[in-house]
């Protein structure tokens, strides 16, 4: 009955935007649309950002719009020739945000200094399909557990499928950035409930 009047929307372009727009439908919500990176999606929505290699760089601009009011949205990002990253699914006011995400990524990348040169070089790494295929699936998962039943696990959670010799799928944990300066200080944002149990 949730899933019948569930709507879900899938800003971006290319093969993961329409495989995740095809998993939603054929998870059960009752609409689902694909519009481009840069619109804006009705409010009650679910939001599903599948960006094409070429509408990576809009997601910082769109995330920052989605911390003013806006309701949740799972992150799928392009393959970049070893990993497709399926979330985090971010709530604001909740979560940490998709700069807390990029803050994280590059402290635990070994190259900190140059994580933003290496993040600006365009991406030619050609997802098989096979694994878009798969991507999607595992995102219309948490789209569906999280519209249905507001599963608490949820909110933070990421996965990243890799494809090397053997194909492996892990999952993590967004943690807030405490300097975080879009969603760090107290006026934006409650602190996340497992932080100081996290640090101590």
């Amino acid at each position: 009955a949730a899933l019948e009047t569930a709507e879900a929307v899938v800003l971006g372009s290319g093969v993961l935007a329409d495989e995740a727009a095809r998993a939603l439908r054929r998870s059960g919500f009752g609409n689902v649309e694909s519009r481009p990176i840069d619109a804006a999606p009705p409010p009650d929505a679910f939001v599903v950002v599948a960006p094409d290699r070429s509408e990576v760089k809009e997601l910082d601009a769109l995330a920052h719009r989605r911390l003013d009011g806006a309701g949740p949205w799972l992150q799928l990002l392009p393959f970049d020739g070893r990993r497709v990253v399926v979330g985090p699914l971010f709530v604001p006011g909740t979560t940490g945000c998709r700069r807390c995400f990029v803050m994280r990524r590059a402290a635990c990348s070994g190259y900190e200094e140059d994580f933003d040169v290496v993040e600006a070089a365009p991406l030619r790494a050609v997802a098989p399909s096979a694994v878009a295929t798969a991507a999607a699936a595992l995102g219309a998962v948490v789209a569906l557990r999280w519209s249905t039943t507001h599963d608490p696990s949820l909110p933070g959670s990421f996965y990243a499928l890799e494809v090397g010799t053997i194909l492996t799928l892990s999952h993590h944990r967004l943690l807030r950035v405490p300097r975080c300066t879009s969603c760090g200080p107290p006026a934006r944002a409650v602190p996340s409930p497992w932080h100081q149990a996290a640090a101590s």
